[in-house]
């Protein structure tokens, strides 16, 4: 059980002595003396600002020989393509955003989808990975709309799906 403290028991307890309040003293005045250093020493973090540069579009793609009928895909995008730097100037990296949307027309049929992204770039701007809704082409050859997190390899194509796959061919 826990003694409560009196006046009595308070007055009883042990004083630090004069060393122990010296090297208090000595470790706060050396930690306010590091932080003050670190402070001026330090390099800045240094790293080139990101650019940003947004543009808006509007064009056709027909997509002959994708499915066993004529497709047409009509995009409708305002993207923004932000890259960053590291301190020397060298990029490092990306990410596009923005709203694309994709008219798919097949004769009289059409699929309006949106593709908001994002789109993940590596250092030389290759997409690298990406995330949320898209309309890609797969590793195997196939054409989809895919939700999700979604790995591109070195050609542009998805190699790795981990959400829901459909055939863009499927839908019409």
């Amino acid at each position: 059980m826990r003694e409560e403290r009196t006046e009595d028991s308070v007055s009883r307890l042990p004083t630090p002595c004069k060393g122990v309040v010296t090297i208090r003293r000595l470790l706060a005045a050396s930690a306010l003396v590091a932080m003050i250093l670190g402070t001026l020493l330090a390099s800045p973090a240094g790293a080139t600002p990101p650019t940003r540069e947004t543009s808006s579009d509007t064009f056709d793609v027909p997509l002959d020989g994708v499915c066993v009928f004529p497709l047409l895909a009509h995009i409708e995008q305002t993207v923004t393509l932000t890259t960053f730097f590291d301190r020397f100037g060298k990029q490092t990296g990306g990410i596009i955003t923005g709203p694309i949307f994709v008219t798919f027309s097949s004769g009289d049929a059409s699929i309006q989808l949106a593709i908001p992204g994002p789109s993940f770039l590596d250092a030389d701007g290759n997409v690298v990975r990406g995330t949320g809704t898209w309309v890609t082409f797969t590793s195997d050859g196939g054409f989809v709309w895919a939700a999700g997190n979604i790995v591109f390899d070195e050609f542009g194509n998805a190699s790795q799906i981990r959400g829901v796959e459909v055939s863009i061919c499927d839908l019409f």
